[in-house]
C-alpha cells in the first residue's frame, strides 16, 4: 500500500513517486539482488515478487574497514578533528527517517544520567541547519543535553576507519 512508503521517505507525492518509479520495473525482472532482508521485504510486501526471484546478498564493507590499533597521538588528533571529547556512540549517513536517528537519541536519553554524561552521540555526515535543529529538538524533548550530540559532518575515509574503532 502507497501508505507503507511513508516509513521509508516523507510522504509527499514527489517522493512517493521518485520511489515507485524505479521499483516498477523490478517487476519484469528475472531476479532481483537485494542488499538487507529489509529489503527483500519491501519486494516482497509491497512490489510482491515472488520469493523464488529475490536472492539478499547483503552488503560487504569495503576492506579499509579493520579493526585497527591506534597511537595515543593518532587517537587525539581524529578525536579533535571530529569535536568528540568523551566516549561516544557512532551514526553514520544522511538523517532521512528511514535512518532512525530520533530513535537513537530518545533510546541514549534512556540510558542513566551519570551514564549519559559520560557518553555523547556523534552524528558523522552532512547535515543541514534545519536537520541539526529538529535533531537537537528530539534531544531536548527526550531530556538529553544538547552537548551529548556531536556533529563532526562528513569526514574522510582514513578519519572514519579510525572513529569506527573508538566508538
Amino acid at each position: 500500500p502507497p501508505d507503507a512508503l511513508s516509513i521509508f521517505y516523507p510522504p509527499t507525492p514527489v517522493g512517493q513517486r521518485w520511489y515507485e518509479h524505479p521499483l516498477e520495473k523490478l517487476n519484469p525482472a528475472a531476479l532481483v539482488l537485494d542488499l538487507s532482508e529489509h529489503t527483500r521485504s519491501v519486494a516482497l510486501d509491497y512490489l510482491r515478487i515472488p520469493a523464488d526471484r529475490i536472492v539478499t546478498i547483503g552488503a560487504d564493507a569495503d576492506s579499509i574497514f579493520q579493526t585497527k590499533s591506534l597511537t595515543v597521538e593518532e587517537t587525539v588528533e581524529v578525536l579533535a578533528r571530529a569535536g568528540i571529547t568523551r566516549p561516544f556512540i557512532i551514526h553514520t549517513g544522511i538523517p532521512e527517517p528511514r535512518k532512525n536517528i530520533p530513535t537513537l537519541i530518545r533510546a541514549f536519553g534512556l540510558l542513566d544520567p551519570e551514564l549519559q554524561k559520560r557518553h555523547s552521540v556523534a552524528l558523522i555526515g552532512d547535515i543541514t541547519p534545519a536537520q541539526k535543529s529538529d535533531i537537537l529538538a528530539v534531544a531536548a524533548a527526550a531530556g538529553v543535553d544538547p552537548q551529548s550530540i556531536v556533529f563532526p559532518g562528513k569526514v574522510g575515509q582514513s578519519d572514519l576507519v579510525k572513529l569506527y574503532n573508538l566508538a
